[in-house]
Parts: structure tokens; sequence; C-alpha cells
């Protein structure tokens, strides 16, 4: 689980810290939003090993991994170059568990915590390509 769980977080990082090139496809620049039908973002991500799945759209991203939602956050996009920033954490990710846990705002984690989670940063921006996402080896494909 730790592994999987590493790898996951791995795959946020380099989605958030990586801006891997932008290609122009004739969109407006639109923000997202109900009913917006050129968000790239928008559906359900897999990385290819199949361990980290992201589901994203009306401007609303979550990140599962092995049927656990660990990441909640926003975005919105520009053409294929999609930003967004991290909302809400869950407190598994760091070890606490339990009924009572809930969903903790990323402003309220700790410096460690929040430097585990994607080196001290809550923003990330990438270029969605073909349906793909690909950084430092690791690509997500949409479904």
């Amino acid at each position: 689980m730790k592994n999987k769980l590493l790898v996951g977080l791995g795959v946020l990082l380099i989605l958030s810290l990586f801006i891997i090139g932008c290609l122009a496809d004739g969109d407006s620049g639109s923000t997202g939003g109900s009913g917006s039908t050129n968000d790239p973002f928008s559906g359900t991500w897999v990385s290819t090993d199949g361990e980290v799945i992201i589901k994203a759209g009306n401007g609303a991203w979550s990140q599962y991994q092995d049927g656990v939602e660990l990441i909640r956050g926003t975005y919105s996009y520009s053409g294929n170059t999609v930003s967004g920033i991290i909302k809400e954490v869950n407190p598994f990710i760091y070890g606490r568990t339990g009924p009572w846990i809930k969903y903790s705002d990323y402003s309220d984690l700790t410096a460690n915590e929040k430097t585990y989670l994607m080196g001290n940063t809550d923003s990330f921006s990438f270029v969605v390509n073909n349906n793909t996402i690909t950084a430092m080896g690791i690509t997500m494909i949409k479904q």
C-alpha cells in the first residue's frame, strides 16, 4: 500500500511541477464549468500501471488510489493547458485513520505534510496532449 501511495503522490507531484508544453486547439480560453465541451481535463484518467485514477469535470478533480479518494481540488483551463489547486486532503495519506477523520483543508496542513504531498505548493499546471498526460516517464490516459 505504501508503494502505491508513493506512486500516486509521485504522479500528482509530476503533474503539478512540470509544464509539458502548450498545444493550441482553437479554444477560446474557457475556464470550464457546467456545459463546457472543450474541457481537456474532464473525464476519468488512469495511470498506465492502473494504480492511480483522477476524475475531473466542471472545474473540480479528485485523485483516487485503491478506491480511496485521497485529494480534491479545482482547476481551470485555457486550450489544452490545465491549471489546478489542491483544496482538500484525506488524512489517510499521513497515516491517520478512523471514522472520525475528516478531509483537511490544504491550508490547515503542517509544513511537513505540505512538503510530503507536493513540495510545499498547492498549485499545478500541465498540458493534455491527445488524451494523454505524460511527465518524467509516468503517463495517464483518458478513459
